[in-house]
């Protein structure tokens, strides 16, 4: 059961750890993927690394993702126990964890991983200032479907009030052949 899989890496596992590689492990753990760069933005710890050598050496339920070695991922039954705990006992780091994350994957133009970390912090108003910067360049990369899915996931509240949001929304609306939603959105967009 998932009960007693959580108590064996609890006991087996993170009580094995040092502090430091414990702290590493939580404030990295929501991450779907992570590199030792996203991990020093994230977490702080500039040996980032150096730790994520010993854990995959150490076969502590880290995966690869790649042939090099630089992008990895945690077993998903141990990133939900990590996250769990992480809510558990630092609930309040948690939003400001996943805006280092969006912070640093904006910068390097993951803007999609950027606004799903900006929606898990529960900052809409991120969000939409990130898809504001954004969405043409979107357009342009010929991914109206992931505009159109950001500005869907955003509150009315948000969008509704924003001429550029709303416009956007218009737009996206009219190229997928949605001319009626799209009349509305730019309606609304106007006012």
């Amino acid at each position: 059961s998932h009960e007693y899989i959580a108590d064996y890496l609890v006991e087996e596992v993170l009580k094995h750890q040092s502090q430091e590689e414990n702290n590493f492990l939580l404030r990295t753990c929501i991450l779907e993927r992570f590199n030792a760069a996203l991990c020093i933005a994230v977490s702080g710890e500039v040996q980032s690394d150096q730790l994520l050598q010993k854990l995959v050496s150490h076969n502590l339920f880290i995966i690869p993702l790649d042939s090099t070695r630089e992008w990895f991922r945690y077993h998903h039954l141990f990133a939900d126990l990590l996250r769990a705990r992480l809510k558990h006992h630092s609930p309040e780091e948690v939003p400001a964890l996943h805006k280092k994350a969006a912070d640093w994957l904006e910068a390097h133009a993951l803007t999609e991983e950027a606004f799903q970390h900006l929606l898990s912090a529960n900052d809409p108003e991120g969000a939409a200032a990130l898809v504001r910067r954004h969405w043409l360049e979107v357009i342009h990369l010929g991914q109206a479907s992931l505009l159109l899915r950001w500005l869907r996931a955003l509150p009315e509240s948000v969008v509704d009030p924003d001429p550029l949001l709303g416009t956007a929304y218009a737009w996206v609306l009219f190229f997928r052949r949605q001319i009626e939603e799209s009349k509305q959105r730019l309606k609304i967009a106007n006012q």
